[in-house]
């Protein structure tokens, strides 16, 4: 019922020694999630550990998460399809310090 699109700023960090969920983080007045990833930067795999880990952290399928921009850099925005608002508030609240 009333699943939506929602888009996320992310600010990654590669190669990290554990993949992680950071905190909610705020550059230019924006709202980022801070994220440590495992993988290294090189041929994408950063991006497909991305992927992999907030589709276990979160729940969802990893086909409703994609990386629409900064695939080369460190922040990323990330489409997160077919979701509920509550659904996805109940996971970012979590962050919020």
């Amino acid at each position: 019922k009333n699943k939506q699109l929602a888009v996320i700023a992310l600010k990654v960090k590669a190669n990290a020694k554990v993949s992680e969920i950071r905190e909610l983080l705020i550059i230019n007045d924006k709202y980022y999630l801070k994220l440590s990833i495992k993988a290294l930067p090189k041929n994408g795999k950063a991006n497909e550990a991305i992927l992999d880990f907030l589709s276990k952290e979160w729940r969802i399928a990893k086909t409703n998460l994609e990386i629409i921009t900064g695939h080369n850099h460190s922040l990323k925005l990330l489409a997160v399809k077919n979701i509920t608002l509550d659904y996805l508030n109940s996971h970012l609240n979590h962050y919020i310090n």
